[in-house]
């Protein structure tokens, strides 16, 4: 009877590992705009080179950004993927920054094959061109 127990719990751990949805991206540069007093938006920043991790963590509903400052959004809407008008994959999150503060997490892997992660706020976005680790 112990090996059975033993080995029904060994099925669920290795059950729970295979689900677990963690995806790692490396950020290799960082640009930003913001909206200025006006209410018009300002250009894109120039790139800035940058070496970020950037996890998405789908069981923890959890986008952590391990730059200068760590940034954590907690994730309390997922919409599914879609392709926008420029024929981009497009992976939409709405996110809770550790404030308190609501923002648009979105994943973009364009059409020429690179692949960027952007955090949109009211008044303030920046973009980090990434790949994958896994």
């Amino acid at each position: 009877m112990l090996k059975i127990k033993t080995l029904v719990l060994f099925g669920l751990l290795l059950s729970n590992l295979a689900f677990a949805q963690v995806y790692k991206l490396k950020a290799t540069d960082f640009a930003y705009m913001y909206k200025s007093n006006n209410g018009s938006w300002s250009d894109w920043s120039t790139w800035d080179e940058c070496s970020v991790l950037c996890t998405v963590d789908i069981n923890k509903d959890r986008i952590t950004i391990y730059s200068k400052e760590t940034q954590v959004y907690d994730i309390i809407e997922n919409s599914d993927t879609y392709y926008d008008e420029d024929g981009d994959l497009v992976w939409s999150l709405v996110g809770i920054d550790n404030e308190g503060i609501q923002c648009v997490v979105r994943i973009l892997k364009k059409s020429s094959g690179t692949t960027q992660l952007y955090v949109n706020y009211s008044d303030i976005r920046w973009v980090y061109n990434v790949y994958s680790l896994d």
